[in-house]
């Protein structure tokens, strides 16, 4: 518990920059611009390498009616950029909607407007971006889904870890038939699960329905992730441990090939979502790896204890596995601090600031998951005292003053396996979840609407310090349609600071620059009035995480 504290101290004390998922970098033809000839193709570029999903670019009109492109593509673009080829565009305004798979297999997606020539626009531009913006998106079913095959895959992977490395660390027989037997079904389980997960992910990642699930185009976007060769490695890692373990489930001897291949698995589980993305590589492969086995080591071996070494069915007193349950209560005292350890690690790396923890859903529900944990530690204290007193009364040749404390400390062993369980739905849920969703570590790009004028606004870096601000208007009737005064203030209401004018300089056709001036991290809100006639005023109000 000291050393939980003091780790929370300097989790408390940290300062940097987080990481989320893919953000747009830029985009050809620029968000809001005008150019004066039709563009040969359509390009954008993230912070990082990307997956192509189905209908990764989509080109729309003034009037709302879809234009065939090309193929999207990576192209000579490189990996963090997607292009396609579009026919000769007529005078008029265009909405781009774009989408694309973050290397952790989240996918992103937005839109912004571009217009073509001088001349008239259509007047539906307005109406087509809050519906361009609104389409996608996962079915809400593949969502829960997904995250049930999440944590089956987390659950039978740590289960698995669990029951093979019981053995070693307990200095238990290898010759007992319920432990072949446990080990067996978690290992057909986990195996199931990592098809499960990887078949709910693919529509997932591709921002569709159900019917994804047998799309070509959507296996090979999937696919074509780092995180997908790994989710796909790690379903055939975990059948041929599956398989390893039915062969030998009545044989004895130590089961290698079912070890080999979990081991195949954990490297694979640690290459996909946040381990794969994000800063100071390969650091997060390693801590994600690290933490992932003592997770299995801690939780499947208590798994273990409850439902092989301290079962019912077992040996009549807790005398005769004592020496075993003592064994691995001191081993998982080490492999606890690992966990500890690499989960601080891997937090600062994700969230960067102690802020962000209460701003973002990403590290509420890391303290959620923090709770949890200090709750199962708590608990497993009260068992450990159970095996030390059995142990000390054993070294002095004493009587125990408990006739049968198997039953006690079997339900505290199944209490801590049971919060174990929350703790991998809350791990699941993390592995869905953006460290940061509006701070990543390129600029903020959003897209705002107020009836039919569209304002497109880009902040860079989105760091506490100076940062650039461009502001790109579009009116009903296109991108040149001049507007009066346009101003922009920033404010904090929860620091009580604001607002504060932003000064704007003209930079084009209805396209303005300034610089926001941050003073310290959290979430502010820019606001943006624009007078399109001596009686019409449109306001454009956004959130800005920067830290």
């Amino acid at each position: 518990m000291l050393a939980i504290a003091i780790l929370v101290a300097i989790v408390a004390g940290w300062t940097g920059t987080a990481v989320a998922h893919a953000s747009l970098v830029s985009s050809q033809p620029a968000a809001g611009s005008l150019v004066t000839e039709s563009p040969d193709q359509v390009v954008v570029r993230f912070d990082e390498a990307v997956g192509i999903p189905p209908e990764a670019l989509r080109l729309f009109d003034s009037t709302g009616k879809l234009v065939a492109i090309g193929r999207p593509e990576h192209g000579d673009q490189g990996s963090s950029a997607i292009s396609a080829t579009v026919p000769e565009l007529a005078t008029g305004l265009y909405v781009v909607a774009w989408r694309a798979v973050s290397a952790d297999t989240h996918p992103v997606a937005g839109a912004f407007t571009f217009q073509v020539g001088t001349g008239p626009t259509g007047a539906d531009a307005g109406a087509l971006i809050p519906k361009v913006l609104a389409e996608g998106g996962p079915h809400r079913s593949i969502g829960w889904l997904a995250g049930i095959g999440r944590f089956a895959l987390i659950a039978g992977l740590v289960g698995l870890i669990g029951a093979l490395a019981f053995p070693v660390v307990s200095g238990s027989g290898l010759d007992d038939r319920r432990w072949r037997g446990w080990t067996t079904i978690v290992a057909v389980a986990a195996a199931l699960a990592g098809w499960l997960s990887l078949v709910f992910q693919v529509p997932l990642s591709a921002e569709g329905g159900p019917s994804a699930i047998v799309h070509g185009d959507a296996w090979s976007a999937f696919l074509q992730t780092t995180a997908g060769k790994a989710n796909l490695v790690d379903a055939i890692a975990l059948t041929v441990a599956g398989a390893a373990m039915v062969l030998q489930r009545n044989r004895s001897g130590w089961p290698g090939a079912a070890m080999a291949a979990t081991v195949v698995a954990v490297a694979a589980a640690a290459a996909s979502g946040h381990g794969a993305s994000g800063r100071y590589e390969p650091l997060p492969f390693l801590l994600v790896a690290v933490h992932l086995t003592g997770a299995g080591v801690w939780l499947g071996g208590l798994a273990v204890l409850v439902l092989v070494t301290l079962d019912r069915a077992g040996a009549a007193t807790v005398d005769d596995r004592t020496d075993v349950v003592g064994r691995f209560s001191a081993a998982a005292f080490a492999v606890v601090a690992a966990i500890v350890v690499t989960g601080v690690l891997e937090a600062w790396r994700q969230l960067g600031t102690f802020h962000a923890l209460r701003s973002t859903h990403y590290g509420q529900l890391l303290l959620v998951k923090t709770g949890l944990v200090v709750a199962m530690l708590a608990v497993a204290a009260l068992s450990r005292s159970v095996v030390s007193h059995r142990l000390s009364l054993r070294a002095v040749g004493a009587a125990p003053t408990v006739a049968e404390p198997r039953a006690l400390l079997r339900r505290r062993v199944a209490a801590e396996v049971a919060i174990g369980v929350a703790v991998l739905g809350v791990t699941a849920a993390l592995m869905a979840s953006n460290p940061n969703p509006a701070s990543a570590s390129g600029p903020i790009s959003q897209t705002l609407v107020d009836r039919d004028v569209i304002a497109s606004v880009t902040v860079e870096p989105a760091r506490v310090g100076p940062n650039g601000m461009h502001l790109y208007l579009s009116g009903p009737g296109g991108s040149l349609e001049k507007f009066g005064d346009v101003t922009a203030s920033l404010s904090n209401e929860g620091r009580g600071v604001g607002p504060a004018p932003v000064p704007l300089q003209p930079a084009g056709p209805n396209h303005y620059i300034g610089t926001l001036s941050v003073p310290f991290g959290g979430t502010w809100t820019l606001k943006v009035t624009a007078l399109v006639s001596e009686f019409d005023e449109r306001v454009f109000t956004t959130e800005l995480d920067i830290h």
